[in-house]
């Protein structure tokens, strides 16, 4: 873990682009990473870098903070915020303790009958995880530009001849 750390703060470092453009691109690929959209990050990795210009690979890099490792906890953590958001208390995480999760397979996601048996439920949680996630995306992604753009900025000021 601290190895890849490492290397993406020697790509970061390495990067061409401006400190505003490689703060935005690590930012932006950051907030991905919490945002609630499952599934589509390398999407819209490469749709935001050719839409707006930004640094492709240091996006990528910031969204890969999603991955199978830190997957469950970034979303959790999106429900139970967005349950606290939207009303006060963590009452889906109670919810959640009806699903009958041991008995749980991949043939039992594809079979249609589940969703059905389980569809209030599943309407319960989308708003809370959306919000919530969509809140910690905006936390991340803002904070993420502040660090990277002042770090950089000061870096490329210390290396300007004087």
């Amino acid at each position: 873990m601290a190895t890849s750390i490492r290397r993406i703060f020697q790509l970061i470092n390495r990067s061409e682009s401006t400190p505003r453009v490689t703060a935005l691109s690590l930012a932006i690929g950051m907030g991905l990473a919490f945002s609630p959209f499952v599934g589509l990050h390398l999407l819209f990795v490469v749709l935001i870098a050719r839409v707006f210009k930004l640094n492709a690979l240091v996006l990528f890099a910031g969204s890969l903070v999603h991955n199978p490792w830190t997957m469950i906890p970034i979303h959790a953590l999106g429900l139970l915020t967005g349950d606290f958001l939207l009303d006060g208390s963590i009452s889906t995480f109670e919810l959640a303790s009806q699903l009958p999760l041991k008995d749980m397979s991949f043939s039992m996601l594809i079979d249609p009958t589940f969703w059905h048996q389980n569809r209030d439920f599943i309407h319960q949680i989308i708003p809370p995880f959306v919000v919530g996630s969509l809140f910690w995306s905006a936390c991340i992604g803002v904070s993420c530009y502040k660090f990277t753009f002042h770090i950089l900025s000061a870096r490329a000021e210390a290396k300007s001849p004087k």
